[in-house]
């Protein structure tokens, strides 16, 4: 019973993604889903060292707070100065080469 529960978990993930993805190419958004992905680690990190636990709950929390934290960053930087919204990606990229999958 466990194999089932693994497979329509992943299922679901797999599908839910897709959509989102499939949204983020359309609205030419692609790169702000890879921020995204790369600030939650600081999350992850802050999370364990605020709480000195390795519950997956606290942690969840913390990757959601800075994963929405830097969309409304993004959009706020993007809206108010007028900036390329792939800027803050590449700013990224070049702070921390090692991301660089070129």
């Amino acid at each position: 019973m466990d194999a089932f529960w693994t497979i329509l978990a992943g299922s679901l993930v797999a599908v839910s993604c897709a959509l989102l993805g499939c949204y983020l190419v359309l609205r030419k958004m692609a790169m702000v889903g890879d921020a995204i992905s790369h600030s939650i680690l600081p999350g992850i990190l802050f999370a364990f060292l605020l709480t000195d636990s390795r519950n997956s709950f606290s942690m969840l929390i913390g990757a959601g707070i800075f994963g929405v934290l830097t969309t409304f960053l993004i959009e706020f930087f993007h809206r108010k100065g007028k900036i390329w919204r792939y800027f803050y990606f590449t700013f990224c990229l070049r702070r921390y080469p090692y991301h660089c999958f070129c």
